[in-house]
């Protein structure tokens, strides 16, 4: 009888010890879940930061880093981040702070001018699924982004120097402005994507198969108009090599630096806000350069010396209604293995045909001589190859994003090349 009644005391204690085990174990394992979700969740936030911290650099770099161009950073940074969440995260009401800071270590809110802009959610509490068997109701996830420029003592500028209107200058305070100094700018698919083209003076019938576009903004002759000075009947001019010092990645002199020089790009930062320009242009090596970019090579250019895109088309007789690789096309021809059916060079340089050339203001240049101010650095991709004829003609669109550089860098009294890149916080863990 006694010991009945111990085995019947035994079961009661292992049925409270399970009991008990039960809920550790549902504990444990919610924890592990909850923790995971939480780290997924915290890398989701980063992301999310990463881009909200590089819209907000962008747009102050591209703005004068004053109060008005934080304002408007601020503005941009909210937009990225709204659109960027998604799920749980968009469901939480969250809003980053964001901060200026004139240095990044340490980095000072509030230090002017601006130029590193920090996002940061410091506490986001993320409900648990689980964990609330121990009575553990959020886990709290919280992560941080800066960003900034990197500057480069050399600037690698495509030798163009592009006339614009001084007075189409709206879009130096307004980056979604319609054109920008006389010229329309793609900048993402809810822009209509036009080809066009740049000259050297009135006349020239051409040589390519493919001419579609109009002429390129302001331009006297037969072009579309809109100012008027000394450049010539054209809206563009090469840079004076005589006065732009030496370019290590080009030897000898006259064609043949010049065939180099466009094919490779120069170094230079003008100082002072004003780029030197000489009067006349070279039509066959300027043919002979811009064409190597589609594996056209005439001249003394060679494919060793002078590697193609990686995307060499021009035309696309797959589209019926418009026969233009435009920029967003060439994007996805660029990427990784490219779209099925489109072969990429071996020895092809992604972004080649996409061209940093320097717009300035040409109404006190004479006969296309003198130093031009710098009005905005435009990034020009290149839809075709160029014409050996007279009045030549180099096609293209202008688009609003030149590698690193972001949307047209708007610098009116000097120019810097520079990348807006991500760096760690000096005061987080998080970042």
């Amino acid at each position: 009888m006694n010991d009945f009644r111990s085995a019947r005391k035994q079961k009661g204690a292992v049925l409270a010890i399970f009991a008990i085990s039960l809920v550790a174990i549902i504990a444990m394992a919610g924890l592990a879940l909850d923790v995971s979700h939480a780290y997924i969740d915290k890398a989701r936030l980063q992301n999310v930061l990463d881009a909200t911290a590089m819209s907000g650099a962008m747009t102050l770099a591209l703005n004068g880093n004053d109060a008005a161009a934080e304002a408007l950073a601020i503005s941009d940074a909210l937009a990225t981040f709204d659109a960027d969440l998604e799920n749980e995260l968009a469901a939480a009401s969250l809003t980053p702070v964001i901060e200026f800071s004139h240095t990044l270590d340490p980095f000072v809110p509030g230090s002017t001018p601006g130029i590193f802009v920090r996002a940061r959610i410091d506490t986001y509490n993320m409900p648990t699924w689980m964990a609330r068997v121990i009575g553990k109701d959020t886990v709290s996830v919280g992560a941080s982004a800066v960003a900034g420029p990197v500057q480069s003592d050399t600037c690698n500028l495509y030798p163009l120097v592009v006339c614009g209107d001084p007075a189409d200058d709206e879009c130096l305070t307004n980056p979604d402005a319609d054109t920008c100094f006389g010229y329309n700018v793609y900048r993402d698919d809810t822009d209509p994507e036009e080809e066009c083209y740049l000259k050297t003076g009135t006349g020239g019938a051409g040589d390519t198969d493919q001419d579609t576009g109009q002429s390129c903004g302001p331009q006297e002759g037969d072009g579309t108009g809109g100012i008027t000075g000394d450049v010539g009947p054209g809206n563009y001019q090469l840079l004076d090599f005589s006065k732009i010092g030496e370019q290590p990645d080009c030897s000898g002199g006259g064609s043949s630096f010049l065939r180099c020089a466009l094919a490779k790009g120069v170094r230079l930062c003008p100082a002072g806000g004003t780029v030197p320009t000489k009067p006349g242009n070279t039509v066959g090596p300027v043919a002979d350069a811009i064409n190597s970019h589609f594996a056209d090579y005439q001249g003394t250019m060679s494919r060793d010396e002078y590697p193609p895109d990686l995307v060499t088309d021009y035309d696309n007789p797959s589209n019926g209604t418009d026969p233009v690789v435009f920029y967003d096309e060439y994007l996805d021809r660029t990427a990784e293995g490219g779209p099925p059916g489109w072969d990429q060079p071996d020895d092809g340089i992604p972004k080649h045909r996409v061209k940093p050339v320097v717009i300035g203001d040409c109404s006190e240049t004479v006969n296309g001589s003198g130093d031009v101010p710098v009005l905005a650095t435009g990034c020009f991709y290149l839809t075709q190859p160029a014409e050996h004829s007279g009045g030549q003609r180099v096609w293209g669109q202008f688009v609003g994003k030149c590698g690193g550089n972001g949307p047209i860098s708007l610098i009116p009294t000097a120019f810097t090349q520079e990348r807006i890149i991500l760096y760690k916080d000096p005061d987080s863990t998080d970042s």
